[in-house]
């Protein structure tokens, strides 16, 4: 069947599905009925319509099918195109329920599941509101609690005998629409963006299109706030993060407040778990605690991205709680763990080198390690011989312990003896072996370092798949120059390399991080 006769089939049968299955309807006169076809061919057919399809338009806009109405035409079809508009699924407050009812209709549909974004949208704020710091008012929590606690009541239910062994990813995040109406205007977090994920990157236009359109829109029509003041006050970029989400105590039948953390149900569906950082606003440690020991029972890998936050107290509390509680309650499963955090404390080559000999005393206790890296930089645009750029890689491989050190040229005058010694035994306890030590300096310029906010270094990190969301990374390398390919080209061409992909931040940045213990990165609110 030429690929026209199967356009016109599709054509029909989009017109009225329910010509696709009658043998005496007018499809017949230009092509076999459907019936007759091998099933090969009939889902060849039905993939042209069925999402996803590299280059097409972004969902809502024209020329984008709604596939969901051709399940009712038959059982076939409804397998097909069920498992097709419930493999990616984004539930909020006001569709929650709507899911809960239609996967107890048929938790069949459970199975189909493999990309679940909640997302959690709190309520509105006005001005002068958005400049001062958010209260720990209630209602916000009680809708996060009712969000979690109606979707693990839906996703408890699933059987892998019945639905399948592969489970989904599980994104959370939570914003208000009031977060990008006032000060700080992101379109990545808007509702209606369109890239979601990294098979997103094929749609059309593309996602540096979108940004570029975006950035000249923000220079078109410029927001002015009621009441400008600059430099922002802290409070607004406490505002940007919000309050910690935790979750609300529930009341028993005589009214007495009962702890929520004993009655959440395991969901070993959920085999991701991935918290972005163009969500400023996150989850409380105290709550994704709870979450990891008693619900993701059974996860494999979880990506936690943040910004720290404006507000010491609260940035002390989260050290404090992830490192007594969101870590010791990792589940077993687990085999892919990424924290990567954005922050504004100044890196310097002593900081890191501190951090990289506390690793060493941290890599005594793992015995089965292959690779560690720490990375930082320190920029400032108006002070460009001040950046920086370092990297740190410990590998073990083909039986050969190694550490590369990466700085500018320049920065390797003296000889990091103390930092040599601690993996030297690294390399002796855990492998018996040697260590080889190299140092290599970067092909990119400070000048680079600065207009790229540091983030020309990342096609040199080895763990960056890892460490970097796709659509994080995109954001990340990007945004420095304004989405302007031309201004990204000859940035790349003085360094001698291609910039992978990138987010910035409303001031000056300061990046960093690290893959197997958590890292930090640019500041953003």
């Amino acid at each position: 069947m030429s690929a026209d006769a199967m356009e016109v089939t599709m054509d029909l049968a989009m017109a009225d599905p329910l010509l696709a299955e009658s043998p005496s309807s007018s499809i017949t006169n230009t092509a076999s009925s459907w019936t007759s076809l091998p099933v090969e061919i009939r889902q060849m057919i039905l993939r042209l319509v069925c999402p996803p399809i590299p280059g097409r338009p972004h969902k809502g806009s024209p020329g984008f099918p709604k596939v969901a109405r051709f399940a009712a035409v038959c059982q076939g079809w409804q397998v097909f195109f069920e498992a097709c508009t419930f493999r990616r699924l984004v539930v909020d407050p006001d569709s929650i329920d709507e899911f809960d009812a239609v996967m107890k209709r048929d938790d069949t549909r459970l199975g189909y599941i493999r990309k679940l974004w909640l997302r959690v949208q709190l309520p509105k704020y006005d001005c002068p509101d958005c400049d001062k710091a958010e209260d720990h008012e209630t209602g916000r929590r009680a809708i996060f609690t009712n969000c979690i606690r109606s979707l693990l009541e839906t996703l408890k239910v699933w059987d892998p005998e019945r639905h399948g062994q592969k489970g989904l990813e599980l994104m959370v995040s939570a914003s208000s629409p009031s977060d990008t109406e006032h000060r700080w205007n992101r379109c990545e977090v808007n509702n209606d963006y369109p890239f979601h994920y990294a098979e997103d990157l094929d749609l059309q236009p593309s996602i540096f299109d979108y940004h570029r359109e975006h950035v000249v829109k923000c220079h078109m029509n410029p927001r002015v706030h009621s009441h400008n003041i600059w430099p922002w006050p802290c409070e607004t970029l406490e505002r940007a993060h919000g309050t910690p989400l935790q979750l609300h105590p529930r009341r028993d039948e005589r009214g007495r407040f009962t702890s929520q953390v004993e009655s959440l149900p395991a969901v070993p569906i959920v085999k991701g778990l991935v918290m972005r950082r163009q969500f400023r606003r996150e989850i409380h440690v105290a709550a994704l605690s709870w979450l990891l020991a008693r619900s993701f029972v059974a996860l494999e890998w979880f990506r936690l991205e943040r910004t720290i936050s404006a507000n010491t107290c609260t940035q002390y509390l989260f050290d404090k709680g992830f490192q007594s509680q969101v870590l010791p309650s990792l589940p077993e499963t687990l085999r892919q763990f990424s924290f990567t955090e954005w922050k504004i404390p100044k890196v310097d080559r002593r900081s890191i080198l501190v951090k990289v000999i506390l690793a060493a005393r941290a890599a005594l206790s793992l015995p089965r390690l292959e690779v560690m890296e720490f990375w930082g930089t320190r920029q400032r645009s108006q002070e460009v011989e001040e950046s920086r750029a370092y990297i740190f890689r410990y590998t073990y491989e083909d039986g050969r312990a190694s550490i590369v050190w990466r700085s500018l040229p320049g920065d390797n005058k003296t000889s990091e003896l103390r930092m040599i010694a601690k993996w030297s035994k690294v390399a002796r306890t855990l492998h018996s072996t040697t260590l080889a030590y190299e140092a290599v300096p970067f092909t990119e310029t400070k000048s680079q370092i600065a207009k790229s906010r540091g983030t020309c270094i990342y096609r040199h990190l080895r763990l960056k798949d890892l460490v970097f969301d796709p659509i994080t990374q995109i954001i990340l390398e990007n945004e420095p120059f304004g989405w302007d390919p031309v201004e990204k080209g000859s940035s790349t061409q003085q360094g001698g390399g291609a910039l992978n992909s990138s987010l910035a931040s409303l001031s000056t940045m300061q990046p960093g991080g690290g893959a197997m213990n958590p890292g930090s990165a640019n500041p953003d609110p």
